[in-house]
């Protein structure tokens, strides 16, 4: 699995909590689940794919330090995060679409 372990800190989930901003609503429940529901598909994507959204967006290296760490091109760390944000903008947009998430 992960090679790499380092504290996620909570800003990291910044870009994923405005997804459940609703007005006059508290978000906490919302954010609750879509943080939940990202922990989880995470794990489904590759796992080339895992530890370079880790490393990248979770972890907030730089391209370069991903790069470096994995022993890759940063061409190809920047795929790899691309890729696993496409395969979970999809798994988001399927849940959504199910009435899985609130509108």
């Amino acid at each position: 699995m992960l090679r790499f372990q380092k504290e996620a800190s909570s800003s990291s989930w910044e870009d994923f909590s405005q997804l459940a901003i609703t007005q006059g609503e508290d978000n906490h429940s919302n954010r609750a689940r879509y943080r939940k529901f990202l922990l989880y598909a995470i794990q489904t994507l590759p796992p080339h794919q895992q530890e370079a959204l880790i490393l990248h967006d979770l972890q907030e290296h730089t391209m370069r330090e991903c790069a470096r760490l994995l022993r890759v091109d940063p061409s190809t760390v920047c795929r790899r995060v691309n890729a696993a944000k496409k395969r979970l903008r999809n798994l988001a947009q399927l849940c959504e679409k199910s009435g899985l998430f609130p509108n």
